[in-house]
Protein backbone atom coordinates (compact mmCIF):
# COMPACT_ATOMS: atom_id res chain seq x y z
CA UNK A 1 0.00 0.00 0.00
CA UNK A 2 1.17 3.53 -0.73
CA UNK A 3 1.03 6.73 1.29
CA UNK A 4 0.18 10.05 -0.37
CA UNK A 5 1.05 13.38 1.21
CA UNK A 6 1.66 17.04 0.38
CA UNK A 7 5.07 18.69 0.69
CA UNK A 8 5.58 22.45 0.57
CA UNK A 9 8.85 24.31 0.48
CA UNK A 10 10.31 27.81 0.15
CA UNK A 11 13.86 29.04 -0.04
CA UNK A 12 16.68 30.34 -2.14
CA UNK A 13 16.58 28.92 -5.64
CA UNK A 14 19.51 27.21 -7.28
CA UNK A 15 19.74 25.17 -10.47
CA UNK A 16 19.86 21.97 -8.40
CA UNK A 17 16.95 22.70 -6.02
CA UNK A 18 14.23 20.78 -7.87
CA UNK A 19 16.62 18.04 -9.01
CA UNK A 20 17.64 17.39 -5.38
CA UNK A 21 14.01 17.10 -4.24
CA UNK A 22 13.20 14.73 -7.10
CA UNK A 23 16.29 12.61 -6.36
CA UNK A 24 15.36 12.18 -2.68
CA UNK A 25 11.83 11.16 -3.66
CA UNK A 26 13.12 8.65 -6.22
CA UNK A 27 15.74 7.20 -3.82
CA UNK A 28 12.89 6.35 -1.44
CA UNK A 29 10.78 4.65 -4.11
CA UNK A 30 8.38 7.55 -4.47
CA UNK A 31 6.99 9.64 -7.28
CA UNK A 32 5.55 13.09 -7.73
CA UNK A 33 1.87 13.00 -8.65
CA UNK A 34 1.39 16.77 -9.05
CA UNK A 35 3.73 19.72 -8.56
CA UNK A 36 3.42 23.49 -8.70
CA UNK A 37 6.68 25.41 -8.42
CA UNK A 38 7.21 29.17 -8.78
CA UNK A 39 10.41 31.16 -9.03
CA UNK A 40 10.58 34.85 -8.15
CA UNK A 41 14.01 36.41 -8.55
CA UNK A 42 16.33 34.18 -6.49
CA UNK A 43 13.57 32.52 -4.45
CA UNK A 44 11.53 29.37 -5.05
CA UNK A 45 8.25 28.16 -3.56
CA UNK A 46 6.44 24.95 -4.33
CA UNK A 47 3.86 22.35 -3.42
CA UNK A 48 4.29 18.69 -4.37
CA UNK A 49 1.86 15.78 -4.00
CA UNK A 50 4.08 12.75 -3.33
CA UNK A 51 3.29 9.03 -3.31
CA UNK A 52 5.63 6.70 -1.39
CA UNK A 53 5.55 3.01 -0.50
CA UNK A 54 4.25 2.70 3.06
CA UNK A 55 7.45 1.01 4.32
CA UNK A 56 9.41 4.23 3.68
Amino acid sequence: MNTVFIVNFVGQASPATIKQLAAVTHENGGKWLISKVNFIEDQVAGVIKVELPEEN
